[in-house]
């Protein structure tokens, strides 16, 4: 079984979406003290929600991907860019020696893969690193490393939630086969649809 590490919050502006998360009485804070580019949502279990804005690949990025069979990636994330703001992406959270074998269901759906190191420090001074198994379609979920660090919360949010309590996935038929080879938490609910994800808090 696979946990969940996250869900992803593609938002049109990063400060607009965490003053909206914040009037609904969640603590957000910013990834790194200066020019972020996402902002996160932590809980005292389970898995958090991170906002990402300015969703783009820069052109040395793309072009090394299409040079090396991965144009679709490219073409995805050029997609997401136009796309509504909402919960866009599941992220599921496992340890590395399972990559090989993740690797092979995307490829068993036909996605291939990249993997990729992502490292950044946290406005408490906290290096965050992970390594990540990017399928080349968005809707397909993405696989992460754990963090060295805890960063669960110590108390509820001012509007009382402690934890996601559920997500609901409407996906295609290649990224719910996908979730379900992976054998997800129950704490996700997939069903062949639009690629609308709802969560919900308790």
């Amino acid at each position: 079984m696979v946990r969940i590490g996250h869900v992803i919050y593609k938002a049109d502006d990063l400060e607009q979406a965490v003053a909206e998360f914040r009037a609904e009485g969640f603590e957000v804070e910013y990834g790194k003290a200066k020019d972020p580019h996402n902002a996160l949502i932590y809980f005292s279990t389970g898995p958090y929600v991170e906002i990402i804005a300015g969703i783009h690949m820069p052109a040395v990025v793309r072009g090394a991907l299409a040079l090396t069979g991965h144009r679709r990636m490219v073409e995805d994330y050029d997609r997401l860019a136009q796309a509504p703001q909402g919960y866009s992406r599941i992220v599921f959270e496992v340890e590395r020696e399972k990559f090989t074998a993740l690797e092979h269901l995307c490829a068993v759906h036909d996605r291939s893969t990249v993997i990729s190191p992502v490292a950044r420090k946290d406005p408490h001074g906290r290096r965050l690193s992970c390594r990540c198994l990017v399928p080349d379609d968005w809707s397909v979920p993405m696989f992460v490393t754990p963090f060295a660090v805890d960063t669960h919360r110590a108390s509820a949010h001012p509007n009382g939630f402690t934890r996601i309590e559920e997500i609901r996935y409407a996906g295609s038929e290649t990224a719910v086969g996908i979730c379900l080879g992976a054998q997800a938490e129950e704490r996700l609910r997939c069903s062949i649809g639009d690629g609308t994800i709802e969560v919900s808090f308790a």
